[in-house]
C-alpha cells in the first residue's frame, strides 16, 4: 500500500501543476501577508510549512526510488539468468 500511496505522492509531486500551485500559494501568503493582514511578520510560519512538505515529500519519494530500484535489480537479475541459460545452451 505504501508503494502505491508513493507512487502517487511523487506523479503529483513532481508534475507542473503542484509547482505552479506551490508558487501560487506562496505568493498569495506573502502578498496578504503584507498587505492586507500581518498574520505572520516574519514569515516564520510559511518557513514551518514549507519545511514540512519538504520533508514529507523526501519520505514518499525516497519510498517510490526504493520500489524502482528493486524493479530494476528485479529485472537485471532476470536478464542475467536468461544470459547465462543462452551461453549454457551455446
Amino acid at each position: 500500500m505504501m508503494d502505491t500511496i508513493s507512487d502517487r505522492y511523487r506523479s503529483f509531486r513532481c508534475g507542473r501543476n503542484f509547482l505552479a500551485t506551490l508558487v501560487l500559494v506562496i505568493v498569495a501568503w506573502l502578498l496578504v501577508n503584507h498587505y492586507v493582514c500581518p498574520f505572520d511578520p516574519d514569515d516564520s510560519h510559511l518557513n514551518l510549512l514549507l519545511s514540512i512538505e519538504a520533508s514529507v515529500s523526501v519520505a514518499f519519494l525516497l519510498a517510490s526510488q526504493e520500489k524502482n530500484d528493486r524493479l530494476i535489480r528485479d529485472t537485471l537479475d532476470r536478464i542475467l539468468a536468461d544470459a547465462e541459460e543462452i551461453k549454457s545452451e551455446l
